[in-house]
Protein backbone atom coordinates (compact mmCIF):
# COMPACT_ATOMS: atom_id res chain seq x y z
CA UNK A 1 0.00 0.00 0.00
CA UNK A 2 3.02 2.38 0.72
CA UNK A 3 4.63 1.06 -2.55
CA UNK A 4 1.35 2.00 -4.61
CA UNK A 5 0.70 5.54 -2.89
CA UNK A 6 5.03 6.45 -3.44
CA UNK A 7 4.09 5.34 -7.08
CA UNK A 8 0.81 7.62 -7.64
CA UNK A 9 2.70 10.65 -5.52
CA UNK A 10 5.72 10.63 -7.65
CA UNK A 11 3.15 9.85 -10.86
CA UNK A 12 1.23 12.99 -9.91
CA UNK A 13 4.45 15.00 -9.58
CA UNK A 14 5.55 13.05 -13.29
CA UNK A 15 2.25 14.75 -14.73
CA UNK A 16 2.99 18.03 -13.02
CA UNK A 17 5.73 18.17 -14.42
CA UNK A 18 4.38 17.34 -17.70
CA UNK A 19 2.29 19.94 -17.45
CA UNK A 20 4.86 22.16 -16.54
CA UNK A 21 7.01 21.82 -19.39
CA UNK A 22 3.39 21.63 -21.22
CA UNK A 23 2.83 24.93 -20.50
CA UNK A 24 6.27 26.36 -20.82
CA UNK A 25 6.27 25.13 -23.80
CA UNK A 26 3.24 26.58 -24.79
CA UNK A 27 4.67 30.33 -23.01
CA UNK A 28 7.21 29.87 -25.49
CA UNK A 29 5.68 29.32 -28.59
CA UNK A 30 2.86 31.75 -27.77
CA UNK A 31 6.13 34.09 -27.45
CA UNK A 32 7.75 33.12 -30.45
CA UNK A 33 3.90 33.91 -32.56
CA UNK A 34 3.64 37.58 -31.16
CA UNK A 35 7.69 38.39 -31.73
CA UNK A 36 8.55 39.31 -34.94
CA UNK A 37 12.09 40.02 -37.12
CA UNK A 38 12.97 42.86 -39.06
CA UNK A 39 15.45 45.66 -39.70
CA UNK A 40 15.47 48.17 -37.40
CA UNK A 41 16.41 51.40 -39.55
CA UNK A 42 16.18 55.08 -39.12
CA UNK A 43 18.10 58.28 -38.02
CA UNK A 44 19.21 59.65 -34.72
CA UNK A 45 18.44 62.92 -33.81
CA UNK A 46 19.72 64.68 -30.62
CA UNK A 47 17.03 66.83 -28.73
CA UNK A 48 17.62 69.75 -30.53
CA UNK A 49 17.24 67.73 -33.72
CA UNK A 50 20.75 67.72 -34.87
CA UNK A 51 21.62 64.55 -37.15
CA UNK A 52 23.57 62.67 -35.11
CA UNK A 53 26.80 60.91 -36.92
CA UNK A 54 28.90 58.05 -35.38
CA UNK A 55 26.10 57.18 -32.51
CA UNK A 56 26.78 53.42 -31.99
CA UNK A 57 23.24 51.73 -32.27
CA UNK A 58 23.05 48.39 -29.76
CA UNK A 59 20.17 45.47 -29.89
CA UNK A 60 21.73 42.69 -28.10
CA UNK A 61 24.89 41.09 -29.26
CA UNK A 62 24.25 43.46 -32.67
CA UNK A 63 25.71 46.97 -33.04
CA UNK A 64 25.90 49.29 -35.61
CA UNK A 65 27.06 52.85 -36.07
CA UNK A 66 25.08 56.22 -37.54
CA UNK A 67 26.38 57.34 -40.95
CA UNK A 68 27.43 61.15 -41.48
CA UNK A 69 23.55 62.32 -41.82
CA UNK A 70 22.45 60.21 -38.55
CA UNK A 71 21.22 57.40 -40.20
CA UNK A 72 21.22 53.56 -39.75
CA UNK A 73 20.15 49.91 -40.69
CA UNK A 74 20.25 47.16 -38.41
CA UNK A 75 18.75 43.80 -39.62
CA UNK A 76 17.31 40.22 -38.11
CA UNK A 77 16.43 41.92 -34.84
CA UNK A 78 13.80 40.74 -33.58
CA UNK A 79 11.08 42.75 -32.03
CA UNK A 80 10.03 44.55 -29.60
CA UNK A 81 13.63 44.84 -28.44
CA UNK A 82 15.90 47.18 -25.94
CA UNK A 83 17.78 49.67 -28.19
CA UNK A 84 20.91 51.66 -26.10
CA UNK A 85 22.61 54.61 -28.35
CA UNK A 86 25.87 55.50 -27.00
CA UNK A 87 28.37 57.95 -27.87
CA UNK A 88 31.81 56.54 -28.29
CA UNK A 89 34.52 58.08 -25.98
CA UNK A 90 31.41 59.31 -23.38
CA UNK A 91 30.30 57.89 -20.36
CA UNK A 92 26.53 59.13 -21.77
CA UNK A 93 23.90 56.47 -22.94
CA UNK A 94 20.23 56.13 -23.53
CA UNK A 95 18.33 53.56 -23.92
CA UNK A 96 14.90 52.43 -25.03
CA UNK A 97 12.91 49.36 -23.76
CA UNK A 98 10.52 47.19 -25.79
CA UNK A 99 10.84 49.16 -29.40
CA UNK A 100 8.72 47.88 -31.56
CA UNK A 101 9.22 47.31 -35.49
CA UNK A 102 8.42 50.62 -37.70
CA UNK A 103 10.68 52.60 -34.99
CA UNK A 104 12.17 55.21 -37.29
CA UNK A 105 13.72 58.01 -35.59
CA UNK A 106 15.58 58.07 -32.57
CA UNK A 107 16.94 60.61 -29.58
CA UNK A 108 20.46 60.69 -28.05
CA UNK A 109 20.48 62.65 -24.84
CA UNK A 110 24.06 64.32 -23.40
CA UNK A 111 24.89 64.59 -26.89
CA UNK A 112 24.63 67.96 -29.26
CA UNK A 113 26.77 69.09 -32.59
CA UNK A 114 27.01 72.67 -31.39
CA UNK A 115 29.53 73.20 -34.20
CA UNK A 116 27.64 72.42 -37.17
CA UNK A 117 26.54 76.12 -37.88
CA UNK A 118 27.30 79.41 -40.34
CA UNK A 119 27.54 82.92 -39.02
CA UNK A 120 26.09 85.27 -40.30
CA UNK A 121 27.81 89.04 -40.33
CA UNK A 122 23.90 91.70 -40.04
CA UNK A 123 24.18 95.60 -40.80
CA UNK A 124 21.13 96.94 -39.87
CA UNK A 125 20.34 100.64 -40.98
CA UNK A 126 20.18 103.57 -38.57
CA UNK A 127 16.99 104.67 -37.23
CA UNK A 128 14.88 101.68 -37.18
CA UNK A 129 14.12 101.69 -33.84
CA UNK A 130 12.32 105.32 -33.33
CA UNK A 131 10.53 104.77 -30.48
CA UNK A 132 11.18 101.61 -29.53
CA UNK A 133 13.66 99.76 -27.81
CA UNK A 134 13.65 96.17 -28.47
CA UNK A 135 14.18 93.61 -31.34
CA UNK A 136 14.20 90.24 -32.13
CA UNK A 137 16.25 88.38 -35.07
CA UNK A 138 14.88 84.89 -36.05
CA UNK A 139 16.57 83.25 -38.63
CA UNK A 140 13.95 79.98 -39.82
CA UNK A 141 13.77 77.66 -43.49
CA UNK A 142 10.05 77.57 -42.12
CA UNK A 143 10.24 74.12 -40.38
CA UNK A 144 12.71 75.13 -38.07
CA UNK A 145 14.46 78.05 -36.15
CA UNK A 146 17.36 77.82 -36.61
CA UNK A 147 18.31 81.08 -35.33
CA UNK A 148 17.03 83.64 -32.37
CA UNK A 149 18.16 86.42 -31.26
CA UNK A 150 16.81 89.02 -29.16
CA UNK A 151 18.54 92.60 -28.28
CA UNK A 152 18.01 96.35 -27.43
CA UNK A 153 18.50 99.48 -29.47
CA UNK A 154 21.93 100.12 -27.70
CA UNK A 155 23.58 96.96 -28.46
CA UNK A 156 22.20 95.26 -32.33
CA UNK A 157 24.35 92.06 -32.96
CA UNK A 158 27.01 92.01 -35.14
CA UNK A 159 27.41 88.26 -35.89
CA UNK A 160 25.13 85.91 -35.50
CA UNK A 161 25.10 82.14 -35.93
CA UNK A 162 22.57 79.96 -37.60
CA UNK A 163 22.10 76.13 -36.23
CA UNK A 164 21.03 72.84 -38.49
CA UNK A 165 18.06 70.84 -37.62
CA UNK A 166 20.15 68.23 -39.67
CA UNK A 167 23.85 68.02 -40.84
CA UNK A 168 23.38 69.83 -44.13
CA UNK A 169 22.97 73.71 -44.75
CA UNK A 170 19.93 75.10 -44.76
CA UNK A 171 17.96 78.13 -46.79
CA UNK A 172 16.00 80.31 -45.13
CA UNK A 173 15.24 83.80 -44.05
CA UNK A 174 15.95 86.50 -41.63
CA UNK A 175 12.43 88.06 -39.84
CA UNK A 176 13.46 90.85 -37.75
CA UNK A 177 11.01 92.39 -35.43
CA UNK A 178 11.01 95.65 -33.36
CA UNK A 179 8.91 96.03 -30.63
CA UNK A 180 8.45 98.32 -27.40
CA UNK A 181 8.43 96.70 -23.54
CA UNK A 182 7.10 97.92 -20.55
CA UNK A 183 8.15 96.14 -17.26
CA UNK A 184 9.26 93.30 -19.68
CA UNK A 185 6.04 92.46 -21.30
CA UNK A 186 5.28 93.95 -25.31
CA UNK A 187 2.87 96.42 -25.41
CA UNK A 188 3.23 97.26 -28.94
CA UNK A 189 4.93 95.88 -32.15
CA UNK A 190 6.09 98.85 -34.34
CA UNK A 191 8.00 97.33 -37.52
CA UNK A 192 8.82 94.32 -39.11
CA UNK A 193 11.27 93.26 -42.22
CA UNK A 194 12.50 90.29 -43.34
CA UNK A 195 15.67 89.14 -46.32
CA UNK A 196 15.68 87.60 -49.27
CA UNK A 197 16.17 83.68 -49.16
CA UNK A 198 19.95 82.96 -47.60
CA UNK A 199 21.83 79.75 -48.51
CA UNK A 200 23.96 79.18 -45.80
CA UNK A 201 27.07 77.36 -46.01
CA UNK A 202 28.33 74.91 -43.64
CA UNK A 203 31.46 76.49 -41.15
CA UNK A 204 31.53 79.55 -44.01
CA UNK A 205 30.74 83.34 -43.04
CA UNK A 206 28.07 85.35 -44.91
CA UNK A 207 27.37 88.99 -44.63
CA UNK A 208 23.76 90.18 -44.87
CA UNK A 209 22.82 94.23 -44.72
CA UNK A 210 19.51 95.39 -44.42
CA UNK A 211 18.03 98.36 -46.15
CA UNK A 212 15.70 101.12 -45.10
CA UNK A 213 12.87 100.19 -47.40
CA UNK A 214 12.80 96.71 -46.26
CA UNK A 215 11.26 98.19 -42.61
CA UNK A 216 7.96 99.30 -43.96
CA UNK A 217 5.68 96.96 -41.81
CA UNK A 218 4.11 98.46 -38.71
CA UNK A 219 2.62 95.12 -37.91
CA UNK A 220 0.31 96.44 -34.92
CA UNK A 221 -0.87 93.96 -32.45
CA UNK A 222 -3.85 92.84 -30.18
CA UNK A 223 -4.35 91.40 -26.79
CA UNK A 224 -5.30 87.87 -26.20
CA UNK A 225 -6.37 86.53 -23.36
CA UNK A 226 -4.35 83.25 -22.52
CA UNK A 227 -6.56 80.06 -21.78
CA UNK A 228 -4.36 77.03 -20.33
CA UNK A 229 -5.47 75.91 -16.96
CA UNK A 230 -3.39 76.65 -14.01
CA UNK A 231 -3.65 74.02 -10.96
CA UNK A 232 -4.79 76.31 -7.75
CA UNK A 233 -0.92 75.61 -5.86
CA UNK A 234 2.56 75.51 -7.36
CA UNK A 235 4.91 77.68 -8.64
CA UNK A 236 4.49 78.42 -11.94
CA UNK A 237 5.71 80.47 -15.09
CA UNK A 238 3.73 82.06 -17.71
CA UNK A 239 5.58 82.63 -21.02
CA UNK A 240 3.93 83.88 -25.03
CA UNK A 241 6.80 82.97 -27.54
CA UNK A 242 7.18 84.35 -31.21
CA UNK A 243 7.86 82.04 -34.25
CA UNK A 244 8.36 80.75 -38.11
CA UNK A 245 8.89 77.35 -37.27
CA UNK A 246 5.80 74.52 -37.66
CA UNK A 247 7.25 72.27 -35.31
CA UNK A 248 6.84 72.20 -31.61
CA UNK A 249 10.28 71.43 -31.24
CA UNK A 250 12.34 74.33 -32.24
CA UNK A 251 16.15 73.64 -32.06
CA UNK A 252 15.72 74.42 -28.22
CA UNK A 253 15.52 78.34 -29.22
CA UNK A 254 13.26 80.50 -27.35
CA UNK A 255 12.32 83.63 -29.83
CA UNK A 256 11.08 86.96 -28.67
CA UNK A 257 10.20 85.66 -24.99
CA UNK A 258 8.35 87.92 -22.79
CA UNK A 259 6.65 86.70 -19.57
CA UNK A 260 2.89 87.16 -18.08
CA UNK A 261 1.40 86.92 -14.58
CA UNK A 262 -0.75 83.84 -14.38
CA UNK A 263 -3.39 86.66 -12.08
CA UNK A 264 -4.52 87.80 -15.21
CA UNK A 265 -3.05 86.00 -17.82
CA UNK A 266 -2.66 87.65 -21.06
CA UNK A 267 -0.61 88.96 -23.69
CA UNK A 268 0.29 91.80 -26.91
CA UNK A 269 0.76 89.19 -30.01
CA UNK A 270 1.58 91.25 -33.87
CA UNK A 271 -0.78 91.18 -36.53
CA UNK A 272 -0.31 90.67 -40.35
CA UNK A 273 3.48 89.30 -39.98
CA UNK A 274 3.33 86.00 -42.69
CA UNK A 275 4.38 82.85 -41.40
CA UNK A 276 4.38 84.26 -37.62
CA UNK A 277 2.88 81.80 -35.19
CA UNK A 278 2.46 82.77 -31.45
CA UNK A 279 2.26 80.60 -28.70
CA UNK A 280 1.93 80.42 -24.90
CA UNK A 281 3.20 78.42 -22.66
CA UNK A 282 3.00 77.51 -18.65
CA UNK A 283 5.81 76.04 -16.85
CA UNK A 284 6.55 73.99 -13.24
CA UNK A 285 9.50 71.85 -13.13
CA UNK A 286 8.89 70.99 -16.54
CA UNK A 287 6.77 71.94 -19.71
CA UNK A 288 2.92 71.49 -18.72
CA UNK A 289 0.81 73.32 -21.03
CA UNK A 290 0.98 75.16 -24.85
CA UNK A 291 -1.23 76.87 -26.63
CA UNK A 292 -1.25 78.45 -29.92
CA UNK A 293 -2.86 81.98 -30.24
CA UNK A 294 -2.09 82.80 -33.56
CA UNK A 295 -4.54 79.95 -35.15
CA UNK A 296 -7.99 80.46 -35.75
CA UNK A 297 -8.44 76.99 -34.43
CA UNK A 298 -6.03 77.48 -31.39
CA UNK A 299 -5.99 74.23 -28.49
CA UNK A 300 -5.82 74.71 -24.97
CA UNK A 301 -3.84 71.76 -23.55
CA UNK A 302 -4.76 70.67 -19.94
CA UNK A 303 -2.41 70.96 -17.34
CA UNK A 304 -0.39 67.96 -15.81
CA UNK A 305 1.05 67.23 -12.60
CA UNK A 306 4.22 65.84 -12.19
CA UNK A 307 5.36 62.57 -12.04
CA UNK A 308 6.09 61.75 -7.91
CA UNK A 309 9.52 59.43 -6.81
CA UNK A 310 7.97 56.82 -4.83
CA UNK A 311 10.96 54.43 -4.15
CA UNK A 312 13.99 54.15 -2.74
CA UNK A 313 13.58 56.92 -0.94
CA UNK A 314 15.97 59.88 -1.13
CA UNK A 315 19.66 59.14 -0.01
CA UNK A 316 19.07 55.94 0.15
CA UNK A 317 22.10 53.98 0.09
CA UNK A 318 23.31 49.68 -1.17
CA UNK A 319 21.37 50.10 -4.53
CA UNK A 320 21.55 47.25 -6.37
CA UNK A 321 20.56 45.86 -10.13
CA UNK A 322 17.71 44.35 -8.35
CA UNK A 323 16.60 47.37 -6.72
CA UNK A 324 13.48 48.96 -7.79
CA UNK A 325 13.16 52.69 -8.98
CA UNK A 326 9.01 53.38 -9.12
CA UNK A 327 7.09 56.79 -9.48
CA UNK A 328 3.87 58.01 -9.97
CA UNK A 329 1.97 58.02 -13.58
CA UNK A 330 0.71 61.43 -12.82
CA UNK A 331 -1.79 62.37 -15.53
CA UNK A 332 -2.11 61.88 -19.13
CA UNK A 333 -0.70 59.29 -21.38
CA UNK A 334 2.84 59.38 -22.17
CA UNK A 335 6.43 57.91 -21.79
CA UNK A 336 8.92 58.29 -19.44
CA UNK A 337 12.66 60.03 -19.27
CA UNK A 338 14.94 58.42 -16.48
CA UNK A 339 17.73 60.67 -16.06
CA UNK A 340 20.66 58.97 -13.64
CA UNK A 341 24.03 61.26 -13.72
CA UNK A 342 27.35 61.19 -11.71
CA UNK A 343 28.48 64.98 -12.73
CA UNK A 344 32.21 63.92 -10.78
CA UNK A 345 32.86 61.05 -13.25
CA UNK A 346 30.61 62.58 -16.05
CA UNK A 347 28.34 59.97 -16.50
CA UNK A 348 24.68 60.35 -17.48
CA UNK A 349 22.09 57.41 -18.21
CA UNK A 350 18.52 58.09 -19.88
CA UNK A 351 15.97 55.49 -19.66
CA UNK A 352 13.01 55.77 -21.58
CA UNK A 353 9.68 53.42 -20.86
CA UNK A 354 6.36 53.30 -20.90
CA UNK A 355 6.19 51.95 -17.64
CA UNK A 356 6.21 53.72 -14.09
CA UNK A 357 8.73 51.17 -12.92
CA UNK A 358 12.06 49.48 -13.18
CA UNK A 359 15.07 47.70 -11.72
CA UNK A 360 18.29 49.12 -11.52
CA UNK A 361 20.36 46.37 -13.67
CA UNK A 362 18.69 48.46 -16.68
CA UNK A 363 20.77 51.55 -15.79
CA UNK A 364 24.20 49.29 -15.19
CA UNK A 365 23.39 47.42 -18.35
CA UNK A 366 24.25 50.90 -20.21
CA UNK A 367 27.61 51.45 -18.21
CA UNK A 368 30.72 50.41 -19.21
CA UNK A 369 32.60 51.67 -15.96
CA UNK A 370 31.68 50.34 -13.28
CA UNK A 371 28.81 52.20 -11.22
CA UNK A 372 29.60 50.23 -7.77
CA UNK A 373 30.21 52.11 -4.49
CA UNK A 374 29.23 55.41 -6.21
CA UNK A 375 26.63 58.27 -5.67
CA UNK A 376 24.29 59.39 -8.29
CA UNK A 377 21.48 62.02 -8.72
CA UNK A 378 18.04 61.03 -10.52
CA UNK A 379 14.98 62.24 -11.91
CA UNK A 380 12.17 61.56 -14.25
CA UNK A 381 10.67 63.43 -17.17
CA UNK A 382 7.01 62.57 -18.69
CA UNK A 383 6.57 63.25 -22.06
CA UNK A 384 3.09 63.15 -23.60
CA UNK A 385 0.53 62.99 -25.45
CA UNK A 386 2.06 59.65 -26.73
CA UNK A 387 0.58 56.24 -26.72
CA UNK A 388 3.93 54.13 -26.73
CA UNK A 389 7.75 54.60 -27.71
CA UNK A 390 7.27 54.34 -31.19
CA UNK A 391 4.39 56.69 -31.22
CA UNK A 392 6.37 59.57 -29.18
CA UNK A 393 9.72 58.84 -31.08
CA UNK A 394 7.93 58.70 -34.35
CA UNK A 395 6.37 62.22 -33.91
CA UNK A 396 8.66 63.97 -31.40
CA UNK A 397 9.55 67.35 -33.26
CA UNK A 398 5.89 67.81 -34.89
CA UNK A 399 3.36 66.95 -32.48
CA UNK A 400 1.74 69.89 -31.40
CA UNK A 401 -0.77 68.24 -28.84
CA UNK A 402 2.14 67.59 -26.18
CA UNK A 403 3.32 68.41 -22.90
CA UNK A 404 6.07 67.38 -20.70
CA UNK A 405 6.54 67.61 -16.91
CA UNK A 406 9.34 66.60 -14.03
CA UNK A 407 9.79 64.54 -10.79
CA UNK A 408 11.91 66.38 -7.69
CA UNK A 409 15.63 65.37 -8.14
CA UNK A 410 16.92 62.27 -5.50
CA UNK A 411 20.52 60.91 -4.43
CA UNK A 412 20.89 57.37 -4.47
CA UNK A 413 24.72 55.30 -3.38
CA UNK A 414 24.94 51.69 -4.97
CA UNK A 415 26.68 49.13 -3.05
CA UNK A 416 29.24 46.37 -4.29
Amino acid sequence: MKFILFKIRNLSCLLLIVSSMTLLESCEESSVITSTKGTLAGKVYSVSKFAMRNIEIKVGDKSVSTSDDGEFSLSDVEFPCNVILRNPGSNYATKYLNVTEGTSTFIVEGVDSYTLNTKLKITLPSGIFDNSDNATMIFSDGMNVNLSKEFDSQTPPEELFVSYAGSNPVTGKLHVIIYSKENSKVVTFDNYAVSENIETVLGQEITYDFSMNQFDLNPGEKTVNINIPVPPSGSYVGFNFLSFSKYKNINSQYPARQSFILQSPEVVIPLNIPGLISFAEIHTSGYVGKERLTEESSQSFQTKNDPQLISPENNAAGISGATEFSYTQSQGTGIYFIDVYNSSTQERYTLVTKDNSFLFSEITEMAEISTSNKTYNYYVRKFGEAADIKDFLNNYYNSEVSYRAGSDLRSFTTGE
